[in-house]
């Protein structure tokens, strides 16, 4: 019996090692389906039938049989033959995947250039927006300088007016330095031609003494003739 036990370790040790128990991922390879089975051999019954591309879950590996055991997304387990799986997804699978990356990619494309499309839409107001900023801004230095100059004249305007005003004042005060003078000259005008009047007056009186006395005297000299 001791004789044995070495034997039987070695055959334990090479049965481990043909039993791989590393959760990989494999597909079914591009045959159309193949078969499922509860065993390592044909003459187990077959649990489903898997598809071309079916993702599966290995759960170990028998390099005796050719048979490895697997776990289907759906969670069903069975044995399927070693040869049938491929570690990557096979042309059907990745056929599909890339047509439905392509039909993604040409949907953001899409998506892209009508964004693009819209951008351009965007960037066709703003230049037009930014034209007529430009233009109202022309208009409003124009304005501006419409504006200055028109202050400017009125600065102009104003400063002669005040020089006017300032003339005004003045010419004010000679016109009433002239009528104070006028008046001063009538006033002494009146005083002269009342003085002369007054005068004249007196020289008429004296001449009419004088005569007076002229003619008593005349006709008392006639008298004494």
């Amino acid at each position: 019996m001791r004789k044995w036990i070495p034997t039987l370790l070695c055959a334990a040790l090479l049965s481990a090692a043909t039993l791989s128990h590393a959760d990989d991922v494999s597909y079914v390879n591009d045959n159309m389906e193949v078969t499922l089975r509860s065993g390592t051999s044909t003459q187990h019954q077959i649990v489903r039938m898997l598809p071309t591309g079916a993702k599966l879950t290995v759960l170990e590996t028998d390099a005796k049989t050719g048979y490895t055991r697997v776990r289907t997304d759906g969670g069903t387990e069975g044995w399927i033959l070693t040869r049938y799986l491929t570690a990557t997804p096979p042309a059907k699978l990745q056929l599909a995947t890339a047509q439905k990356k392509l039909s993604m990619i040409q949907g953001d494309s899409k998506q892209v250039l009508a964004k693009i499309d819209a951008l351009q839409q965007q960037k066709n107001a703003d230049d037009k927006q930014l034209l007529a900023l430009k233009e109202q801004n022309a208009q409003l230095s124009q304005q501006l300088s419409e504006i200055r100059r028109v202050s400017s004249h009125s600065v102009q305007i104003a400063d002669e007016n005040s020089s006017l005003k300032q003339r005004l004042m003045e010419s004010d005060r000679d016109n009433q330095r002239l009528r104070q003078e006028n008046q001063a000259l009538q006033d002494r005008s009146r005083q002269n031609w009342f003085a002369v009047g007054a005068i004249t007056v007196v020289v008429s009186m004296l001449l009419g003494i004088i005569l007076t006395r002229v003619r008593w005297r005349r006709r008392s000299g006639w008298g004494d003739l």
